[in-house]
């Protein structure tokens, strides 16, 4: 005899079942998923991935639309990364006269490199190390950047990422290829109005 569904009845032993630990299950499941999908594109690119005891959150250093690092990026990471290296996590700069030079994406000084890895991984690399890191790279710049943001608002952030803090309020200043502190915060704005 067919059942009717109009007329089945739910058995009372299961109106009352707790399914609050099946759900915590797939959130912990799609947590290490995520975990997963960052180690593998580690790996991809032939990466290692970063330290295991690494905090997970940081300031996100988005642009206007939010969101952290990604494959495509924020706009933040777009704007920078397009004056800076045109998006090559491989690129060094030119040696500086004081003996150092810019490296990867964001073009990050090899001098502030172990300091700003630790602080935003919770370990310190080496500049070589972080020049063959992708992903570190993004959470460095994100995690760097993103306090610049909260301290000076994007324009701001684009004069100390170029400058430093405490050369950030000199629009006329130079770097060693002619770029002045105000030409690139204009560069920068002009980048992220038109959605890099």
């Amino acid at each position: 005899m067919p059942i009717n569904p109009l007329n089945f009845q739910t058995p009372q032993a299961y109106s009352s079942f707790d399914f609050s630990p099946l759900a915590n299950l797939g959130q912990q499941l799609r947590q290490q998923q995520e975990q997963n999908n960052l180690a593998n594109l580690a790996a991809r690119y032939g990466y290692s991935s970063l330290d295991a005891s690494a905090p997970q959150s940081q300031p996100d250093g988005g642009g206007p639309s939010g969101g952290g690092p990604s494959g495509g990026g924020t706009n933040y990471q777009n704007a920078i990364s397009r004056i800076e290296s045109g998006g090559r996590y491989d690129l060094q700069g030119p040696v500086t006269s004081s003996g150092d030079r810019a490296y990867g994406k964001y073009q990050i000084m090899g001098e502030n490199i172990p300091q700003w890895t630790r602080d935003a991984l919770g370990r310190s690399m080496t500049p070589a190390e972080f020049l063959r890191n992708p992903l570190a790279q993004d959470r460095v710049f994100n995690h760097r950047f993103g306090s610049y943001v909260s301290k000076y608002g994007p324009g701001g952030a684009a004069r100390a990422w170029f400058a430093g803090e405490g050369g950030m309020n000199n629009p006329n200043a130079r770097d060693q290829l002619g770029t002045s502190v105000g030409s690139y915060e204009r560069q920068f704005l002009k980048g992220l109005s038109n959605g890099y």
